[in-house]
Formats: C-alpha cells, structure tokens, sequence
C-alpha cells in the first residue's frame, strides 16, 4: 500500500508518495505539482472552489488564504497579535460560538456562514486527497504530515483529528524541516530523482553528502513560517540527530507581501489605509476588493524581485487612478527590515558557538537573494549551500520518504533522532513552571520527576490536581496550558509524574503515587488553548527579568516552609521552656522573620535566602546553645 507524504503549507500545499524507489510528486486538477492553500465561497450560490481557481477570483465571493496561520489561535490571541490582524484585514475573523478559537464570518449561498478554521482545513484537505487518490490509484488512507517546529501539542493534535475527520489515519506527525533533511538524504542516495523535482535555478551545489559527517543547518521559511533545525549528520552509519531547532511561526513570506501591499496602498492614498466593505468614494480609503488586487499584485513584484533587481508595478483604475510604482530589490529591502532582522536573529541563535558545514533551503521565501546575502554574511562566506531540490516540493518529499521507511519499503537504512519544540512541565508553588521535558530533548523519550504534596493540604485524603503547561517561560500564566490531572493523596504524600511524548510529539502524562500505587494517565486531545501572551521570550531582558521573579518566589517559599516548621516544633517542644529574655529574643525574630515573608517583594532572593540561613541558624542557638 502506498502512503502519502503531506505538506500543508500556508502559501501551498504539495502531497508526495515513493513506488518503486521512484519519487512522485501528485499534480492537481490543473497539472500543477503544488496548490495554493486557498478556498473560495460564492456569496449566492454553493460553488466553492479550491486552489488556483480560487485565488483568481476577484468578485462575487470570499478568497481566503493563509487559514492556516490561525490553526490552532484563540481569538484572544488573535487580538493581541498585529501581525494576524493584518494578515486578514480584509476578511472577518469572530470567535467561534462553541470554543476558544477564531472563525471566519463571510456571506455564502446568500447565508451568512461562520466556518472554524479547522473546517476550512478540513474542506481543503478533503478536496486534494480525494482527488489525488482517484487521480493516481493511491488506495491507502495512511498518511504522514509535516508541520512547523513551532506547532505546539496542541496544534499537532488538532491536525490529526482534522484528517481522521476526513478518513485519513495519519501514522506520523513530522516536523518541516526534519522532512526536507529526509529528502536530501534520499535524493543524494538515489539517481532517479525526476527532473521536476530538482531546483529549476541557481547553482546545483552537489557536495557528495554521503561520504562525512556533517553539522547541517536547515532552514524552512515558505508562506507562514520560518523553521530553523540543527542537525547532527552521520552519513557513513545513516544516523541523523536533531540538535537544536526554534522558528517563528508568524514569520513567513506572507508577510513580505503584506508590507509590500502597505507599502503601494500608501503611495496610492498618500497615507496608512483603512479599509472598508465596499468599494469606497472617500479619500485615502481602499476597498477590500481593490486590496485584494493590491496584494495580487504586491506577491508578483516579491517572486519578481527575486531575479530581477527591480520591477514596474502598472496598478489601473484603483480607486479611479492609474499609476506606475518602482520598485528596486534595494527599496524592497527597506520595507521588509524589521521581517529580516527578526530572520536574522533566528540564524544568530540557532549558530551561536557552533561550527556549520552546510545549509539546506527549503521553502518558497529561501529564493529571496537577501535571504542568502544575510547566511553568507554571518558566515563569512565559508558555507556550502545546498539547493538541488525544488523548496516548494522538498518538504512533502521528506514525508513520502518517512513513509516508505515506516512501511520499510526504502532500501536505505536512516536512523533518524527528532527533538520537540518546547519544554512541557507542571504548575509548582507560587505558579512557577517546573519543566519535566526540556526543549530540543530528543523524542521518543520518557521522563520521571519526584514531587511533594502542597504541606498546606489537609491530613485526610484530597485530590491533587497536576496542571501541565507547555513554554519556556519561568511563570505558568505566560505558558501554554494544556490541561489538568486530579490523583487522591493525602497531605506531604510523594508522587511521580511522567511525561512520556510519542514520535509525533503527542504527550501522554501519567501521575503515580507510590504509596498506594494509585495512578492516572491522560493523553491530551481535543482541548483547548487558554494562552493570552506569547509563550517564547522575545529578549534577554525579559527572560531575566523572569529568572529574577521565580528565584524571589522560590526563595519567600523556601523561608516560609523553614519559618513555619520551627515555629511549629518551637511551639510544640521548645518554646515552653525558654526563659524571660530567651521568649522575647524568640519572639522577636519571629517577628522579623515573618515581616520579612510578608513583605518579600522589597528584597531580592540573595538577600532572603541570606535571611533563611541566619533565621535557622539563630533559632538553634536560641533553643539549644542558650540552654547548654
């Protein structure tokens, strides 16, 4: 049986299988090996329509591109992120009545529809399997995915639920760019690749990837995200581990087209545009049709620029004006500075204080020549980049190759060791994040932590409810709630958790208490995000400032607990014997102690933990040096 390889992309979708060792791409109803992730609903009738067809329409209905970029997105988070707002500025984005997420509100068949991005996702994907499958006699429903680095538990859940909805079982869930390093494992191990698979331009730098061991740098940047992964390459033994990987899944060439657009809409109107639901007669506003024309028009000058150093945009009857725009590769630039330092900084750390034998592009953005300008600068121009295959087919490939090796129908033998993209841990005292599995540990894997019931529980038997979060912020409210396990256990009781996360980065957790050999497990499906904030650090200064608050919380807990258990022997045992003036030194640093623990704010955690040593220490002294 032949197994899919999936690459869902923002921009495009491409979908891959091997026979016979030979690679093959599926081509689309138009012959195109891969298809604009794209719908379109017609305002009074019930066509919908898929992939090129929709994107040319221009009235009578709703285009909708880059879903995918709100998979998985609470509406709050997508209040809170102008990048998402003006990704989809010209559609309306609701919250969906029976959940957390964001919706799509638009006229359909003369009904107002709220479709969830997850329907969207399924309505798309449905079309281009079914078709692929009749097209191409491909008679297996098992399928492998690829998604970004970034994609979160949850996402990757919610993604193979979107295809066992639509028939599909979906035996593995592959990161992007461990795809696209599958692909060039096989196209340098074989000789039959097609030439429609190969890179149609720039140099074919074959550098015998076989013979060495290498430290690979693999880099994804296509419609909605840039996915940066290091890898550990031993070719001679076939055995591929993955170091270290980050990426920003708001950072992808949509972008690029979207400040283009601002940019011309501003030339046209002389300032920032707003935007309307029609077509508008008023100065300085732009409709959304004629935005959508815009942005058409901002996506060809971007692949325009890509070979060319400039471009004539010819825009006619915008608003009742026609103009002519320049624009050179230098201007082009300008107006994506911020979309290219924030790539820049992914390559500094990514690289930083490791030495790299080669890059791989994967992904449509990796044409753009300041893309390589910026990897040969910060390299020194001592790096082999490798492109022979097509960045737009590479990822998909790597997952038909995944594939032929899960059902050992590959003749290579590649032992390959990915890692996840976030650290998963639980809720301890004063909210802090305790990670159990840290970033980039490599999976399959299980882990096992000790923890200790709240002292403050009662001594009769309660329930224990273990929150578990996902991030790599020091504070669970800044994280990724993924959702929570009750276990009974009674006060100052030692229980274990496991993480146990699959190859497909699905988390199973399981709470053990080793008294009474009571256990839960729980493997986390269909819930839901509850996250406002973003759950990476964008500087150093707030991650420190983070460290900063844990360690004061952590040292204010450790004083209490110490403060509060000699107070109770103290109480129980010594205290009745002390004298006058012992009673009254007693007190008094008890007194202090206390204000200390109330007020921890005022200090830092040096200063307490400075505290908790001389209230110990004192306390002996008073209870027992004194009555020697």
């Amino acid at each position: 049986m032949i197994t899919l390889g999936l690459d869902f992309g923002t921009s495009n979708t491409c979908i891959s299988y091997i026979n016979n060792k030979i690679v093959n791409i599926i081509t689309n109803q138009l012959g195109n090996y891969t298809t604009p992730s794209c719908l379109y609903f017609d305002n009074t009738t019930d066509e919908i329509l898929y992939g090129e067809t929709a994107l040319e329409k221009t009235k009578g209905g709703t285009v909708i591109t880059n879903f995918k970029r709100l998979f998985g997105i609470t509406y709050t988070n997508y209040l809170q992120n102008k990048d998402l707002q003006n990704c989809f500025k010209h559609l309306h984005i609701s919250k969906d009545k029976l959940s957390d997420f964001c919706c799509i509100t638009t006229l359909y068949n003369n009904t107002l529809h709220h479709f969830t991005i997850n329907k969207l996702v399924e309505m798309f994907l449905s079309h281009l399997l079914n078709y692929a499958n009749i097209s191409n006699d491909v008679l297996s429903n098992d399928i492998v995915i690829t998604v970004p680095v970034e994609f979160d538990i949850n996402q990757r859940q919610m993604i193979k639920t979107c295809l066992q909805n639509i028939g599909y079982n979906t035996i593995r869930i592959l990161n992007e760019p461990t795809a696209a390093t599958l692909a060039y494992i096989y196209h340098n191990s074989h000789n039959n690749t097609p030439s429609n698979i190969l890179q149609q331009n720039g140099p074919q730098q074959n550098a015998n990837i076989l013979t060495q061991n290498e430290i690979v740098l693999v880099i994804d940047s296509g419609g909605g995200t840039t996915d940066c992964t290091l890898l550990d390459a031993d070719y001679e033994n076939s055995f591929f581990e993955v170091l270290k990987t980050n990426g920003d899944k708001n950072l992808g060439g949509n972008d690029i087209t979207n400040n283009l657009t601002t940019y011309i809409t501003s030339k046209i109107t002389g300032e920032s545009s707003k935007i309307t639901g029609e077509s508008s007669k008023i100065t300085g506003a732009i409709s959304v049709k004629n935005l959508q024309k815009i942005y058409k028009i901002s996506e060809k000058t971007k692949h325009n620029l890509s070979f060319k150093t400039d471009d004539k945009i010819f825009l006619e009857n915008i608003d009742n004006k026609d103009m002519i725009i320049e624009i050179n590769r230098r201007l082009f630039e300008t107006i994506n500075n911020q979309w290219f330092n924030k790539f820049k900084l992914l390559i500094q750390d990514i690289s930083d204080g490791v030495h790299i034998d080669k890059i791989i592009f994967v992904g449509g953005t990796t044409r753009i020549p300041k893309i390589k300008e910026i990897l040969l600068d910060h390299f020194d121009n001592n790096i082999i980049i490798c492109n022979q295959l097509n960045p737009d087919h590479t990822v998909s490939i790597g997952g038909a190759v995944q594939a032929s090796l899960f059902n050992r129908d590959s003749d290579i033998d590649i032992t390959f060791l990915d890692t996840i993209s976030m650290s998963l841990g639980v809720e301890t005292i004063g909210g802090i994040m305790s990670p159990i599995i840290s970033k980039n540990t490599v999976i399959p894997t299980s882990r096992t932590e000790n923890f200790l019931a709240n002292p403050d529980d009662s001594e009769s038997e309660s329930t224990l409810d273990i929150h578990v979060y996902q991030g790599e912020k020091r504070f669970v409210k800044d994280n990724l709630f993924i959702g929570t396990l009750k276990i009974p256990c009674k006060k100052n009781t030692k229980f274990q958790i496991t993480f146990d996360i699959t190859s497909d980065s699905i988390l199973v957790v399981t709470v053990r208490n080793p008294t009474t050999t009571k256990e839960i497990s729980m493997c986390f499906e269909n819930y839901k995000t509850t996250l406002d904030t973003n759950y990476t650090y964008e500087d150093d200064f707030d991650k420190l400032n983070d460290i900063e608050q844990s360690n004061l919380i952590t040292a204010k807990i450790e004083l209490t607990n110490s403060f509060e258990l000699l107070r109770r022997i103290g109480e129980e045992h010594l205290n009745k014997t002390l004298g006058v003036y012992d009673k009254s030194e007693y007190d008094q640093l008890l007194n202090e102690t206390l204000y200390i623990i109330e007020n921890y704010k005022m200090y830092d955690a040096n200063y307490i933990n400075d505290q908790k040593k001389h209230f110990e220490k004192k306390w002996h002294t008073i209870n027992f040096v004194k009555k020697m």
